[in-house]
């Protein structure tokens, strides 16, 4: 799955560079149109777009490192279930926060989706009593805090999203985790 959400994330990147801003337009993340024109479908349309090539290979970065290593602790389905889902999180996150500022944007990106699997790891990690595979509970937090204050820096992150998708990522791995108590430690 970790190859099947890599390869779609670059195709939908490649025909946004063939077809432009009509892509964008159509799939990226708006609050309004998603509330005032019922367009649900970019909740998930917007986690496989990218602004960029530094947007899209950051991105797949962490989603071919951490999202392999998640996918092989719990399996294919359980991972695009939580993939998916924390993505989803994450955007429906960055809308509940545009409505209470009043600002609206159209975002793109598997930001939400990536702070997911970083959250799903965490929790992985405390169920191992502090490390998983090669990641300590340390470097996660380290990893997190990272993320979370870089995205600060700069105006054009999706901040609620990495939080959200965070958030998603805890409790979607705590659910996981709560119906195969003892599967995922190791």
């Amino acid at each position: 799955m970790t190859v099947a959400f890599l390869a779609l994330n670059i195709a939908a990147y490649l025909l946004s560079t063939v077809f432009g801003e009509k892509v964008y337009e159509s799939g990226s993340l708006s609050v309004l149109d998603v509330l005032e024109n019922h367009e649900y479908y970019r909740i998930v349309t917007s986690m496989f777009l990218h602004s960029g090539v530094s947007h899209i290979v950051g991105n797949m970065l962490f989603v071919v490192i951490l999202g392999d290593m998640l996918e092989q602790a719990i399996g294919h389905f359980p991972f695009a279930l939580c993939y998916l889902l924390t993505g989803i999180g994450g955007n429906i996150c960055s809308m509940l926060f545009e409505l209470a500022t009043g600002e609206y944007y159209h975002t793109v990106g598997a930001s939400g989706a990536v702070c997911g699997i970083m959250g799903a790891l965490l929790v992985l990690i405390i169920l191992n009593r502090g490390s998983f595979g090669h990641i300590s509970l340390n470097r996660m937090l380290l990893a997190i805090v990272y993320m979370i204050y870089t995205g600060l820096q700069s105006p054009i992150v999706n901040n609620a999203a990495h939080i959200g998708g965070l958030l998603s990522g805890i409790l979607v791995m705590a659910v996981f985790a709560g119906f195969h108590r003892n599967r995922y430690r190791s």
